[in-house]
């Protein structure tokens, strides 16, 4: 069934969720912390307190699923109210406008632990550093990594460690330290190479002493025109792993900690352009391979120009007024390189750090009532913006022409927002997409839409497999002509107060369970395929065309009314509804 649409109403707001976490002997559980998620997975967050209680206030109308972490220091392992190991294990709590579902209980059982002590290669203690122990296979990777401190010694004890309910699960050990590369147990730097941890309900396993690889050291020289570049930011590459470093007053800049492999440097200074090895304006060679733990490389010096900075005022192309609040990335000639910011709200955008060359635009406009675009040339074509020589360039003047924009909300039957749906306008003259997901409220904006009739799909797909449902609205052409509706955009033109209501669907066999109700279909169960008038027309079929399952049909399908008779339940979307529309 089509949505009829309406206008908006205002936002369901102020719910509240609130509860205990306790342990499986009953007891409280301080210090846990509490997420409740959406369904756009957004989550809320709070702690326990002294006697495991926690509250959530101010939250959106709709479907939540909580789970409770407890603290790292706590062998306690994570779980989803009442006590899931998973997401869709969690029990759905349904929240309504200024409403408070109280004595949400969470139990969480206890957990395994792994032990050990860092080191790094010299046998020296690794002192209070971060230790994750993460899942390592198909049935612990989804679980809730856990982290730890390192302790005088270098000891650590990763507790509240999860296993499959079925036996035993893998587990590693992960590290991020400063001066080291990020790496792994096993001295891996890759998590399908790391050495795995067995562990199985409530075991705790010693892995001995791990020490750490040291990695490569990089070093070089900033440079400008004007000689050694101080403080220049100085990113280095290698092994899939990037260092960040400044130079000294005499440009010179050293990286530790990185992986051995193919080396690439990049540095970034005011008043200078971005510049990679040894002075390009994209990535072009490696400055040399590290092949082995330890290992030194020298890459030299570092040449960076001058900045060549590129002025650009954004207006309407209709009444010459300044644009701003929207995004730009310029990117270079094969796109390897982009540099983007914002425009302020004279309008201006400015882009730093460039080196001449010849340069393509694009603005993100669509928040704002203008297309995400290309600057275009006089053709129609993306634009070359050519920057011959360092220095400002005279501030070129782009006019964008106003897009088209639909706004509104979707909602359940009973008028709660309906978070996470998907909204698709397709316009029927060429084919063109356009889309946006609803928010918390169930609000969507779609923009950068060029004139025309534009249809709209509307569909919220649940996020578990036990969840219900909501019909989705299809795109023409359908089985039924009167679902086929369109709004008609002006050029630059906006249609607001739309609001879609998306019938229950619990058994997700795409018939709404209240036509299934009227008509004496089973909403429980998928029985879109069955023919109970045997009149060669499934249910799904009889549902789509607004006619009734139990009573033969009179012509062939697909033209609505001819077939004699009178649906059980009119679902037909009356045309005359899109004139309540509001049009600026």
């Amino acid at each position: 069934m089509n949505p009829l649409w309406l206008l908006l109403g205002g936002p369901a707001l102020g719910a509240a969720l609130s509860g205990t976490v306790v342990d499986e002997a009953g007891e409280p559980v301080p210090g846990a912390v509490i997420q409740a998620y959406d369904v756009l997975l957004r989550a809320e967050e709070t702690e326990t307190d002294a006697m495991g209680r926690w509250r959530i206030e101010d939250l959106a109308a709709g479907t939540w699923r909580v789970r409770a972490v407890p603290a790292y220091t706590d062998n306690l392992v994570a779980r989803w109210h009442p006590a899931a190991q998973d997401f869709c294990g969690g029990e759905r709590l349904q929240l309504h406008a200024s409403s408070e579902q109280a004595g949400v209980q969470i139990t969480v059982p206890d957990g395994a632990a792994i032990r050990g002590r860092l080191v790094d290669s010299m046998g020296a203690p690794v002192v209070n550093e971060v230790v994750w122990a993460v899942g390592a296979d198909e049935a612990t990777e989804s679980l809730v990594a856990r982290p730890t401190l390192s302790g005088p010694t270098g000891e650590f004890v990763v507790r509240g460690l999860d296993t499959p309910p079925d036996g035993a699960g893998l587990w590693t050990l992960y590290a991020r330290v400063d001066g080291f590369p990020d790496q792994y147990l096993g001295g891996v730097y890759d998590g399908d190479d790391a050495e795995p941890v067995v562990l199985s309900e409530g075991e705790r396993t010693d892995v001995g002493t791990w020490g750490l690889n040291d990695g490569i050291l990089v070093r070089g020289h900033a440079m400008g025109p004007g000689g050694p570049l101080a403080g220049a930011s100085v990113h280095v590459y290698a092994g899939g792993q990037v260092v960040t470093v400044s130079s000294e007053d005499d440009g010179s800049w050293e990286a530790i900690g990185l992986p051995p492999g193919d080396v690439l440097p990049w540095v970034s200074a005011a008043g200078h352009a971005l510049t990679y090895f040894p002075n390009h304006d994209r990535p072009t060679e490696y400055a040399g391979t590290v092949p082995t733990e330890g290992g030194l490389l020298d890459v030299g010096d570092i040449l960076a120009p001058r900045e060549a900075r590129l002025f650009v005022d954004v207006v309407d192309a209709d009444d010459g007024s300044a644009l701003g609040s929207l995004s730009a990335l310029l990117y270079n000639s094969d796109q390897t390189v982009g540099r983007g910011n914002q425009v302020d709200s004279a309008g201006r955008l400015v882009i730093d750090r460039l080196h001449p060359g010849d340069y393509r635009l694009y603005l993100w406009g669509e928040s704002v009532g203008y297309a995400d675009t290309w600057a275009l040339d006089e053709d129609g074509d993306p634009a070359t913006v050519s920057i011959e020589e360092t220095g400002d360039m005279d501030p070129l003047r782009l006019a964008l022409p106003r897009a088209g924009t639909v706004a509104g909300q979707v909602m359940e039957e009973d008028g709660t927002p309906l978070a996470g749906a998907s909204v698709a306008l397709r316009r029927l003259s060429d084919a063109s997409l356009a889309a946006a997901t609803t928010d918390r409220e169930g609000r969507f904006l779609v923009g950068g839409l060029a004139a025309g009739h534009w249809t709209a799909q509307v569909a919220a797909e649940p996020l578990c497999p036990g969840d219900p449902g909501a019909v989705t609205m299809y795109f023409g052409p359908t089985v039924n002509p009167a679902w086929q509706d369109s709004v008609l955009l002006e050029p630059g033109g906006r249609v607001t107060g739309v609001e879609f209501r998306l019938p229950a669907d619990q058994d997700r066999d795409r018939m709404a369970d209240t036509w299934e109700k009227a008509t004496g279909l089973d909403p429980t169960r998928d029985d879109s395929t069955e023919d109970p008038d045997d009149d060669t027309y499934d249910n799904l079929t009889e549902y789509r065309l607004g006619t009734d399952p139990f009573t033969p049909a009179a012509g062939p399908p697909g033209c609505g009314g001819c077939r004699g008779r009178t649906a059980a339940v009119v679902l037909l979307l009356p045309m005359a509804a899109l004139r309540r529309r509001r049009r600026t």
